[in-house]
């Protein structure tokens, strides 16, 4: 039977008077049998809480088999599962890593307790029942990391043993949706090379992390790889100059660098280890390394996991070795500023047994979860050992769209502020902000800006705020420009950018001159938020004025940019034909009445010119093909020259027209035809 103790214990606080009080945590559980049950993996749940796996022994059984809990947000276990295998020997297998799955469910990667079987991938539903297991590699694979792909497949690493206990290589390896294998990646030198965390990147790619030995006498570095969609090496870093260094587990920040949290032995003294944290930007290369020994670990302590908080703050959570006995471990926790220097330890634990955490996720409301065993007297009876720590003071919440869905990469800020939170792949968010009233404010590619204006955050709490966002859409009344104007004069069209989505429009203008480069075109205004169903007129204009005053073709376009998808970058191409202006040329007047059309078929603008040997009174009107009159296009005295009339038909339908010219002494008409 599963046992759950929810207890008061002795938690030492290991800061010294630098350094803050640590937060009190909202909850602290153990969950277990009668045997041994230790946590070796966290990961979120979709709607909150957490999934853990490990190993447990079910109702007596001396052998250990994967064992995996659901825990809320409380604390409370809402289901548990031991996992046996499907091999004939199934005794001794153990959880050693665990991933959320997009329909809410988790996948389970692991092995042999001591390597000499199979490693397994199982997948379970959202409540714990298998759906089914693969197993990879007959013996000697020690699997440590599992990502899902965008593809729902699966990413796993881990460090080969042969059978002859060689020095293990690092190896990357994917399966399909339902776990064949399809592709292997062996990472390893001459040494012991091992891979111990991972992480998916936007790209499809990702980087993993761990250790590789550097020379013949064993000296080995931390290890940072970063890989690209098929497991190929885009670049490797390796960091640290003493006799051993290793990366146990890896965050990446919203800036594209990394964290990476492990151990090292940088003290003279044999059998002291030091936590070690790496500090790189986006390519890996350090900014900063640290070595730090925490105050009640007599011997050893080191990292085995790793979170990033928005603003470059970090906890890490490990184990520290207080006495020189092999029983007596101790669970740490620590924050670090975004600088890597110290802010508060926390440390569990009781004398003379083993208390480990082995990793950390953070929580939506910006708090987090460490997740280990707490021992027992020879370790028989471990339990999982789950903390809850609440978020520092702050806001917190979800991103929904207009279905309910969660929004991922969404940008919320605090105006006026750096401070700013991306929200991950289930729409969660969580900024930490000292107590006080703050604007806050939300946009990215595909949903509309939206603001919140004065949140009150009081003193050591996280207000829940969730964002419900609409899609803008935009639409443009002209697709192209086409135009007749004379040199050194300047005329103007418009295009009418309207939102007919739900969420704000953020739109700005750019007007580019291609040939020839210059100031001939511009377009106003330049920017604009819309709402629903409003408009923006931009005028733009040209103004050509070239030396020669001859006839020119001059080609630009005008550029849309917009949080409207798919089209976020929309091109008006403009194409203007110049002709000589009469007044700084030769006055030559048409000989005769006359009228023509270009472009012509036409989408959705064209121009007429207009050829009038003298001063006359005339109208111009469009009709469409049943004679209805459509548009008045010219009513009025017009001097004796060429003018150019243009047409726009942006809100005609498709079809046949006809302009009509009369004058006292001429009738002409003009057939167009518009093809949207």
């Amino acid at each position: 039977m599963l046992r759950i103790y929810v207890f008061l214990f002795s938690l030492i606080v290991t800061a010294s008077l630098a350094l803050a009080d640590p937060p009190t945590p909202m909850w602290t559980h153990r969950y277990g049998g009668s045997g041994q049950d230790r946590a070796f993996a966290l990961c979120n749940a979709r709607d909150g809480g957490v999934f853990v796996t490990g190993l447990g022994q079910n109702q007596g059984n001396p052998s250990v088999t994967p064992f995996t809990i659901r825990v809320d947000d409380e604390g409370d276990s809402l289901w548990s599962c031991w996992q046996p295998t499907q091999l004939q020997d199934s005794a001794n297998f153990t959880g050693r890593a665990v991933a959320t799955t997009p329909d809410g469910g988790l996948a389970i990667a692991g092995g042999y307790y001591t390597w000499s079987r199979p490693s397994f991938l199982t997948r379970l539903d959202a409540l714990g029942n298998a759906l089914w297991t693969q197993y990879y590699f007959s013996t000697g694979m020690d699997l440590r990391g599992l990502l899902v792909t965008p593809d729902s497949g699966y990413v796993m690493i881990g460090n080969w043993f042969d059978p002859g206990f060689h020095s293990p290589d690092a190896y990357v390896f994917k399966a399909g949706p339902t776990g064949n294998l399809l592709w292997t990646q062996v990472y390893g030198y001459a040494g012991e090379d091992s891979l111990l965390g991972i992480l998916p990147l936007p790209d499809g790619g990702f980087t993993a992390a761990g250790s590789r030995q550097v020379d013949l006498m064993g000296s080995s570095q931390a290890w940072l790889v970063r890989m690209d969609a098929n497991g190929d090496s885009l670049w490797m870093q390796g960091y640290g100059s003493s006799t051993y260094n290793s990366a146990q587990a890896l965050d990446r920040g919203s800036d594209g660098g990394y964290i990476l949290a492990g151990v090292s032995d940088s003290s003279s003294t044999a059998y002291e280890d030091h936590l070690y944290i790496v500090r790189t930007d986006s390519a890996g290369t350090a900014l900063w390394e640290r070595h730090y020994w925490l105050a009640g670990a007599d011997h050893d302590c080191g990292a085995n996991g790793v979170t990033l908080f928005e603003d470059g703050s970090f906890v890490v959570v490990g184990w520290t070795h207080p006495v020189a006995s092999y029983w007596d471990y101790d669970a740490f926790v620590a924050k670090f500023d975004a600088n890597g220097d110290t802010l508060w330890t926390a440390t569990y634990g009781t004398a003379n047994v083993g208390d480990r955490f082995k990793g950390v996720v953070l929580s939506p409301d910006g708090g987090f979860y460490a997740a280990g065993y707490w021992g027992t007297p020879q370790g028989t009876g471990d339990d999982f050992f789950v903390v809850r720590y609440p978020a520092e003071s702050g806001v917190h919440g979800m991103v929904l769209d207009n279905t309910g869905g969660q929004v991922s990469g969404a940008r919320i800020a605090v105006l006026g502020q750096s401070q700013f939170a991306i929200s991950d792949a289930n729409g969660n968010y969580a900024i930490s902000l000292p107590a006080g009233t703050y604007n806050l404010t939300i946009g990215a590619p595909c949903i509309g800006r939206d603001t919140l204006r004065a949140l009150t955050i009081p003193p050591n709490t996280s207000v829940a705020h969730d964002w419900n966002v609409f899609s803008p859409f935009q639409t443009l009344s002209r697709t192209s420009i086409s135009m007749v104007v004379r040199n050194h004069m300047a005329d103007s069209t418009q295009v009418t950018i309207r939102n007919i989505g739900q969420g704000a429009l953020d739109v700005s203008v750019q007007a580019v001159a291609t040939s020839p480069a210059g100031p001939w075109l511009s377009a106003h205004p330049l920017s604009g938020t819309l709402s629903l169903n409003d408009s923006l007129p931009v005028t733009v204009r040209i103004a050509p004025d070239t030396a020669n005053n001859h006839g020119y073709d001059f080609v630009g376009y005008i550029l849309v940019h917009s949080n409207s998808c798919p089209d976020t970058s929309v091109q008006v191409p403009v194409n203007v034909s110049v002709i000589p202006n009469a007044a700084t040329s030769p006055v030559t007047l048409p000989a005769r009445f006359d009228m023509a059309a270009y472009p012509n078929p036409f989408n959705p603008v064209t121009t007429l010119a207009l050829a009038l040997p003298q001063s006359t009174r005339l109208t111009l009107t469009l009709y469409d093909v049943t004679g209805r009159a459509v548009r008045t296009l010219c009513d009025g005295v017009m001097p004796a020259g060429i003018h150019s009339i243009m047409v726009d038909g942006s809100s005609l339908p498709s079809g046949l027209y006809f302009a009509r010219l009369q004058t006292s002494r001429f009738t002409r008409t003009q057939k167009l035809m518009l093809l949207k």
